[in-house]
């Protein structure tokens, strides 16, 4: 049960609580069991105090300072920390589903026999923290910082965990321990991009796991990992786990989803497929160097008119009326629309190219596999191409429906 004396001073406002805190700088505050759905007042120190088996449920905590609180057995079921401080914390049996821990500094927490199913937890400080027989399944750690955590029977089913980092610990916490994920639930996690030096997964399951540009190193341990069926891992990335792959046998890999995305570019960019892809560049270019080549003939061989225009003003005519009647003016024309298309197609193909032979070219040097992802910008980069292509495919069927449908004379 709580104190009456310090809920008392609570009530009697920020200035009597505050003033009363600093009185008694070391004193915990006891407001076990009691009612905090709407917290009386914003921003007032509450760190160290006793929130023992509360309901706190939807309680609006942004910014507080809650260092060292006590939530054991509390409802926080939608509670919003975001931003608050909840260094060392105790999470210990607490009721958390939904509740939002967004870019909050948990530092040391203790999370032990904790509900935190559909948390958010995007952005937050967890380095250090010890959590054990958790759920966290569906939750968003995202970029979460779990640099030096000890985890273990954790349950990530469905979890969001890119960008998440569980490797050396950072120079906020520089004692350089690993992060400890063992014997947890993380089958459908999302790990992309995440960043795993030196972390332990021993015994993790990992069942349709993504792990694609996920960052990894000879220490990453995954040994006693059942066989994760369907995880999606680079070969890049199981290359850096040494020559034992990180403890994951010959019959684990057979079942992983291993994606290579080197050999993917190549596929697409390289070989009789590079020679395609330059013609259909050439193909592209070729009517406006053309043009280009008419004007700068006419430009020199030719008497200039008081009507003249500039070559790059006949260039752009010639591009927004989509070839015709150019001369006549700004004459604008539904295919300028086909040509914007086609030249953001023929520009991520271009980058697409070039990467493709630079990746080919570093790989021929050092015989080693080369670290790329589709996974982030490149990835966009490809989409881009690959919709672009789809959307000029479609308006030069429509185009050509439209000619094939064009009326002729046949006296």
């Amino acid at each position: 049960m709580a104190d009456s004396d310090h809920v008392e001073i609570l009530r009697n406002g920020t200035t009597a609580w505050g003033s009363w805190r600093g009185n008694y700088p070391n004193l915990e505050p006891d407001l076990s069991g009691i009612d905090f759905t709407k917290p009386p007042f914003d921003r007032i120190n509450l760190s160290n105090c006793n929130f023992n088996k509360c309901n706190l449920s939807g309680a609006k905590l942004m910014m507080h300072e809650l260092s060292g609180a006590s939530f054991h057995l509390a409802n926080l079921g939608g509670a919003d920390f975001s931003g608050a401080n909840l260094s060392e914390v105790n999470l210990n049996g607490a009721h958390a589903v939904a509740a939002v821990f967004s870019h909050a500094k948990m530092q040391d927490a203790k999370i032990n026999d904790a509900l935190l199913t559909k948390a958010q937890l995007r952005g937050s400080n967890l380095a250090g923290s010890k959590i054990a027989n958790t759920n966290m399944d569906a939750a968003d750690l995202t970029e979460a910082n779990l640099a030096g955590a000890q985890i273990q029977k954790v349950s990530c089913i469905g979890a969001q965990l890119v960008g998440v980092n569980l490797g050396p610990r950072n120079e906020v916490n520089p004692s350089g321990t690993c992060s400890k994920l063992r014997y947890s639930n993380l089958n459908s996690a999302n790990l992309q991009l995440s960043r795993l030096p030196t972390a332990d997964l021993s015994g993790t399951l990992l069942e349709m796991a993504d792990l694609r540009s996920a960052s990894m190193n000879a220490s990453t341990k995954f040994t006693d990992c059942p066989p994760p069926h369907g995880m999606k891992i680079d070969r890049y990335a199981l290359e850096m786990l040494g020559d034992d792959y990180g403890g994951f046998s010959r019959g684990h890999r057979m079942v992983m989803d291993i994606h290579d995305d080197v050999a993917f570019l190549r596929q697409r960019f390289s070989g009789v497929f590079r020679i395609v892809h330059l013609i259909a560049l050439i193909a592209f270019l070729f009517p406006y160097v053309w043009f280009l080549g008419l004007r700068w003939w006419d430009a020199h061989f030719k008497t200039v008119q008081e009507d003249s225009i500039t070559i790059l003003v006949a260039l752009l005519r010639f591009i927004v009326s989509g070839g015709s009647s150019w001369q006549e003016g700004w004459n604008w024309s539904w295919s300028f629309s086909l040509f914007v298309i086609a030249v953001v197609y023929n520009v991520m193909r271009s980058i697409l190219m070039g990467k493709t032979l630079h990746l080919e070219m570093k790989e021929e040097i050092t015989g080693l596999p080369q670290r790329f992802s589709l996974v982030g910008k490149w990835g966009a980069a490809y989409w881009v191409m690959k919709y672009s292509l789809l959307l000029y495919l479609i308006a030069v069927l429509f185009n050509t429906i439209r000619f094939l449908w064009m009326p002729v004379p046949i006296g």
